[in-house]
């Protein structure tokens, strides 16, 4: 619910076997990329798919998979950022511009680089805990709109007015 993407559809490499599972309330830039069946072998004579591209006839063994992708609700994924197979994102995380994702990333924390690692915490273990039992994300959307105003205070204020709820 309310996740967008910016662009064309960022997955590549996905396939039955596997599955992407996103968040409600996520901002995806441009060109990120969600790999989650894009292994070769790597304990075959060749890594190179030789039955499917190359002799064309017949079934090559089953590549192992990383696993599925998990991205929470409110994620902010930056601009050509690569998410690998396995890898869950908590909700509230940031994926820097360009980064490689290749494992787990904590929720209410920003994630850089390649690969991809903790750059800071939003905010500190308390608020990160109240926020993920307030859980918003999962609000009506009438209690959304009905709480326009507290969404703009500072996030202390916000946990505070929501902290019961």
């Amino acid at each position: 619910r309310a996740t967008y993407c910016v662009g064309p559809r960022p997955f590549e490499f996905t396939s039955p076997r596997s599955t992407v599972v996103i968040g409600d309330f996520c901002s995806i830039a441009r060109e990120v990329t969600f790999l989650s069946d894009a292994n070769h072998h790597m304990q075959l004579a060749s890594n190179y798919p030789l039955e499917t591209m190359y002799f064309r006839d017949g079934e090559h063994p089953p590549v192992p998979l990383r696993g599925d992708i998990i991205v929470g609700s409110d994620v902010w994924i930056g601009q050509r950022a690569i998410i690998l197979g396995g890898v869950t994102i908590g909700h509230g995380a940031i994926i820097g511009a360009g980064s490689v994702v290749t494992r787990d990333v904590p929720p209410y924390c920003v994630h850089a680089g390649n690969p991809a690692r903790l750059i800071k915490r939003r905010f500190d273990e308390q608020i990160s805990e109240a926020l993920l039992k307030i859980g918003w994300w999962r609000w009506t959307d009438s209690k959304i709109a009905a709480e326009r105003e507290t969404f703009k205070l500072p996030i202390a204020e916000f946990v505070r007015a929501h902290a019961g709820n």
